[in-house]
């Protein structure tokens, strides 16, 4: 029966979440090794094609997501919209992650929602504090660059360190409760 409903609700091979023994492994990997070994992007890559990237291909992916983090001027404007009209975040997030791939081929949403989405975040949080955006960083590391984003100011490594290990081990958890609670309901 309990595999009727894991059909029924959905399955993943992203994760899974074993809660009998208490772990939870991303693509075959323990997260506690993820978590302690891999950067952001290298667990990105993980999700979105299936494998640790090697050296040449981190590189690479590493720098298509930096190509992707600057904001279409149409979505700065969504932004400011939402901002004007003090939405909710998730009001705001839900208006303008259409956008998101905006000037970025079908093939290219991956790394382009990856890169993007903590941008949003980021620049709509500033502009809610009556700050102005700041413009993404090339040449930072993904977490370093949100962090850089939302603060205006490079954030010490510890800070990075910590929010990426946090970003790792949050990074997929198969489907919700209140996803799977829907899901059955249906």
């Amino acid at each position: 029966m309990n595999d009727d409903f894991s059909r029924l609700a959905g399955q993943t091979e992203l994760s899974a979440v074993d809660g009998q023994i208490g772990r939870l492994t991303i693509r075959g990997y323990p997260i506690e090794e993820l978590a302690a070994h891999a950067s952001y992007e290298e667990a990105a890559y993980l999700l979105w094609y299936g494998e640790l990237p090697d050296a040449a291909a981190l590189a690479d992916y590493a720098e298509e997501l930096a190509r992707y983090r600057p904001l279409h001027p149409l979505t700065v404007q969504v932004l400011e919209v939402c901002a004007a009209q003090r939405l909710a975040a998730i009001d705001a997030l839900q208006v303008a992650a259409p956008t998101l791939g905006l000037d970025a081929p079908p093939e290219a949403a991956p790394p382009a929602i990856t890169a993007r989405l903590p941008s949003l975040v980021a620049t709509y949080w500033r502009m809610l504090n009556g700050q102005s955006p700041v413009e993404a960083r090339l040449d930072l590391g993904h977490t370093a660059n949100y962090l850089y984003i939302l603060n205006g100011a490079l954030p010490h490594p510890a800070c990075v360190k910590a929010l990426e290990t946090y970003l790792v081990t949050m990074i997929d958890h198969g489907i919700n409760a209140s996803t799977f609670a829907a899901r059955v309901i249906t």
